[in-house]
């Protein structure tokens, strides 16, 4: 197979036919799911099954017998594992894919990896429409939604900061997964550690289009963006600073890890910029805004930034 489309699941029984369904009705047909259910109390498991029947070869299933949690960074480290195509693309079973997805960043990969080589670590990805639980439009757009700078990839203080490669748009190489793994201990989100990697390390190729619907249900990993407009920012200022400082913990660690595990590989001033964000949330207030200042540890948006400044 060409590309192993790596399938976490965990109480998705509600939405998991929808997306399978639109894998299946892809133009592109040189693929293979490989999927691990993580101890789900609905009817994820059977759903599986039954599509294991249907697929064959297909679909690869990563027996679960103890139905152990291993949480969401470790669910796809496991089935990462199990992946063996030179390319990987990341599915979750809540969104719905739209025609032509894997076409369309399967030959944009090819044209990367014929440019910079088929040895560099490469990540492909797009935007995304977000919807509610019922399909129904919310945004066109993914980084408009949520505020996010689609130049911040050439930079690693802003990818710190923030991600713009969204998971379920991603298709990557083989070099990135092997740089990158394992996930588990240093990854906050399998999709921000990639593209940290590949930032780092690669290239991250962006298309500006939107390859999936990008269902927003209440029990997404992700959370829901507080400056989608700057009037619902205001509204909502009470979350604000709680919301600031789990995301100030949440980057630190990850950059903790991230420069322990690269640093004889990593550039000065990024590593200078892994360790300031690893040191924020244990800094003064004041010295919290000069690593800010002094790094270029800045999120995507002018709104987000006055939010960090005030709050941090």
């Amino acid at each position: 197979m060409n590309i192993d489309i790596a399938v976490p699941t965990y109480n998705s029984a509600q939405w998991l036919d929808a997306f399978l369904e639109s894998i299946v009705q892809q133009d592109f047909s040189n693929w293979r799911i490989v999927t691990r259910d993580d101890g789900s109390k609905d009817g994820t498991e059977n759903i599986i099954l039954s599509w294991g029947n249907r697929l064959g070869e297909k679909i690869k299933i990563i027996k679960n017998p103890e139905k152990i949690n291993l949480g969401i960074v470790g669910n796809y480290e496991a089935i990462f594992d199990e992946c063996c195509a030179e390319l990987i693309m990341v599915g979750d079973p809540d969104d719905v894919w739209k025609p032509g997805k894997i076409t369309l960043t399967y030959e944009v990969m090819m044209q990367a990896e014929k440019e910079f080589g088929v040895d560099m670590p490469i990540v492909i990805g797009t935007d995304a429409e977000p919807v509610d639980k019922d399909l129904k439009p919310i945004s066109p757009s993914l980084w408009k939604w949520a505020r996010m700078n689609t130049n911040s990839t050439s930079k690693l203080s802003l990818m710190v900061m923030e991600n713009p490669v969204l998971g379920p748009t991603m298709l990557f190489n083989r070099p990135l997964l092997t740089l990158a793994m394992p996930l588990n201990g240093g990854a906050a989100y399998h999709d921000w550690w990639l593209a940290l990697v590949a930032c780092a390390f690669g290239k991250i190729v962006l298309i500006k289009k939107s390859t999936l619907l990008y269902r927003r249900h209440g029990a997404n990993d992700s959370l829901e963006p507080l400056t989608q407009n700057y009037s619902q920012a205001a509204k909502k200022i009470g979350k604000a600073h709680s919301r600031v400082q789990f995301l100030i913990r949440q980057l630190a660690l990850q950059a903790t890890a991230f420069s322990l595990r690269f640093r004889d590989k990593l550039k000065t001033s990024d590593y200078l910029a892994l360790e300031a964000a690893s040191c924020l949330p244990s800094s003064t207030m004041v010295m919290r805004r000069v690593r800010v200042i002094r790094h270029g540890l800045w999120f995507g948006s002018f709104i987000k930034n006055v939010g960090m400044m005030v709050f941090l």
